[in-house]
Parts: C-alpha cells; structure tokens; sequence
C-alpha cells in the first residue's frame, strides 16, 4: 500500500469536517494521484479550508453593513425553505477568535474567504463612503 494514501485516509475518517485543499506546486506526480480507491496528494499539496461572507459571517444589520442581494432576497417571502436568512448565519462576526482557534486546532495552513463588500462599502461604491467597522474586521 501507498503509504501516503493510508496517512491521508486516515486523517479524512479522523476529521470531523470537511476541508477542502488546495496545490501549491504542479502536479507532477501522477502516479500518486490513485491508490487503492483513495485519492493520494503530491509533496506540497497543503489543506485549507475556505468561507463564504453570506454563509458565516452574520451580523447582518451591524456595524454599518448595507444590505446585501442576499440580504434583500432573503427577505421576501417565500424565496427561501421556510423564511431562512443568514442574518446571524454561523455568527462568525462575533465568534471568529473562536473560528480561527478551531482553524489552528486542526492544523488547517490556508484560509480562504471572501469579504462582504457591503460591510466595507455599505452605499455600494466609494463615493457613498468606506465603512471602517467593516475594514477593521477584515483587518483582524
């Protein structure tokens, strides 16, 4: 057996989430890619994980965010299974020193999120102001 595609196997069962992962170096080494059924990974391949704003964030009507599409359609009735909207989502607004612990916990090396531009730009353009809340929160 592979003993690189055992490694991996067992830290998949192990985890209790999902990640996902990204390649930082070609993939060169395609005899690794299939072992036994399991996908295998190439030296410098590094596991990560990545978020969307919408999807953890929350805070939906703080710190001087504007509405997002997401926000307004949400909203409207019957739009979404059963009157569902991300207004606190996974709270990560509030919660993220928690959040990157728990990154940190298992050992993730990469991150990947996206920034809800209405809470950096609540008005939708520059010229309607930057939201400095928002930057902050980026920020940290």
């Amino acid at each position: 057996t592979n003993s690189c595609c055992t490694s991996r196997r067992r830290q998949l069962i192990a985890s209790p989430i999902l990640l996902a992962g990204t390649l930082e170096v070609a993939n060169t080494h395609a005899e690794n890619v299939v072992a036994e059924g399991w996908r295998c990974f190439p030296d410098g391949f590094t596991w990560g994980a990545a978020t969307a704003a919408f999807q953890i964030e929350g805070g939906a009507f703080e710190g001087g965010k504007g509405p997002s599409i997401w926000d307004t359609f949400s909203h409207v009735d019957g739009n979404i299974f059963e009157g569902a909207t991300a207004d606190v989502a996974c709270d990560h607004i509030h919660r993220y020193k928690e959040d990157v612990a728990l990154m940190h916990e298992i050992d993730l090396k990469s991150y990947r999120f996206s920034i809800s531009w209405p809470r950096v730009l609540p008005e939708g353009t520059l010229a309607g102001g930057v939201n400095e809340a928002g930057i902050l929160f980026y920020e940290r």
